[in-house]
């Protein structure tokens, strides 16, 4: 479990304690800070990264913007990748069986992207604790047009889905380019859904907060209390991307200019 330290919380965050390896990809615990001021987007031992990779070097007229002139000296500079919100051990925990996911998209020009999500069946097999399922979900999500302007932040609640209690599943979301993803155009992650995996009977312990109820309260409680939103992004190493807005902010005027720089190389 991980804490919120010096920043008014006070409650046990509860964060995936699993181990999992399928299909090339792994979890593992990393202890979750206070504040970070140069994050590090890569848990130990290969566990999949919260932000895209794989980036090509890209200019301002890429599908996925990933390089851009900032400063006006003619060089392409590095910017932030796709990215997840999510705890550093890049798993969701929920008592929601409609999980939400929390992406941070670059700017870019794709209308569509495509989200997969699959149950992880345990093994007994040190080398191989899970293999995947049949797809549980599958289908494709419209990309805010406010990313065509600018970094944003998406929020998807998939009602679609209904998540199963103790189960993990892995998810994997990918922006579609002209029918086609480009190699900085995907993010993944893991998810399960705890207590019943039912959200009405509450949550039986007030002192442990689950990753998906607390960043969905705060995300709709930003404007009042911004300080709540920077101090559970700073927890987990997501500091920089406290001033990104919502994609839904259609008054927003947030543009390559103010790339956050987070995760960039």
């Amino acid at each position: 479990m991980g804490f919120y330290k010096n920043m008014g919380f006070h409650k046990k965050l509860r964060t995936g304690l699993l181990v999992a390896s399928a299909l090339g990809f792994s979890l593992v615990i990393l202890p979750p800070v206070g504040a970070v001021d140069t994050p590090d987007s890569s848990p130990s031992d290969g566990a999949p990264s919260r932000t895209a990779s794989g980036a090509p070097k890209r200019s301002a007229g890429a599908c996925v913007i990933s390089r851009f002139d900032r400063n006006g000296d003619g060089k392409l500079d590095a910017l932030t990748p796709m990215t997840v919100l999510a705890p550093q051990d890049n798993t969701t925990t929920t008592l929601d069986p409609h999980p939400t996911l929390f992406i941070y998209l670059p700017q870019t020009a794709a209308d569509t992207a495509e989200l997969v999500i699959d149950e992880l069946i345990p093994r007994n097999d040190p080398d191989q604790r899970y293999s995947y399922h049949e797809i549980l979900f599958q289908d494709n999500l419209p990309v805010p047009a406010t990313a065509a302007t600018g970094p944003r932040i998406a929020r998807y609640q998939i009602e679609e889905v209904r998540l199963e209690p103790g189960k993990v599943y892995h998810w994997q979301f990918s922006v579609l380019c002209n029918g086609s993803t480009p190699e900085n155009g995907t993010v993944e992650g893991l998810i399960t859904c705890e207590n019943g995996c039912t959200a009405s009977i509450g949550n039986p312990d007030p002192d442990v907060l689950f990753w998906n109820e607390e960043i969905r309260t705060t995300a709709q409680d930003r404007k009042a209390n911004p300080d709540t939103w920077h101090e559970l992004l700073e927890s987990q190493g997501l500091k920089c991307f406290e001033d990104v807005p919502f994609a839904d902010d259609l008054n927003a005027t947030y543009t390559l200019d103010n790339d956050p720089q987070c995760f960039v190389d």
